[in-house]
């Protein structure tokens, strides 16, 4: 039995990019306290903003050395793909359900149109859109199908 049949409200209303480390669901973890999936929800967290330090600081040498625009293009797409992919993870953590795995994907596909217009917003100088646009097409399949198989995995 789940014990969580809805994302919360908050969740599903939040999915905001930033460049930054900042969350892009705002408020803090979005399910009740003393829940399993608040647990979950916050061991995933702290998981993504380990990876988040690890990526910039990897990022940081890379920027270092950037010589032109092109090469400074790839890394923004870069840097919002990874972005998109490690707070993707960490909403894996509490799909445990096929109504749970549709809100998902729903939220991956907010989560990447909003990436979209904040690149155009941030970056109105920086050609990257289509680019970003295809990538985060693949990456939202990608997300979708593993907690596809995750569920299949768990029924067996």
């Amino acid at each position: 039995m789940h014990s969580l049949t809805s994302f919360p409200a908050r969740l599903k209303d939040s999915a905001r990019p930033r460049w930054s480390h900042r969350d892009p669901v705002e408020g803090g973890n979005p399910f009740e306290r003393h829940s399993q999936s608040h647990a979950k929800w916050s061991r995933a967290t702290d998981s993504a903003r380990n990876s988040l330090r690890r990526h910039d600081d990897h990022l940081n040498i890379r920027l270092a050395n950037a010589e032109d625009l092109k090469e400074y293009q790839s890394e923004l797409v870069s840097l919002a793909t990874t972005r998109f992919d490690i707070w993707a993870e960490r909403g894996l953590a509490v799909v445990d359900s096929q109504l749970l795995r549709n809100e998902y994907v729903t939220w991956l596909h907010t989560y990447a149109a909003n990436w979209l217009a904040y690149v155009d917003d941030t970056c109105p100088h920086v050609s990257i859109n289509e680019e970003l646009k295809t990538r985060l097409s693949i990456r939202t399949a990608h997300w979708a199908t593993v907690a596809q198989s995750r569920l299949s995995y768990s029924a067996s």
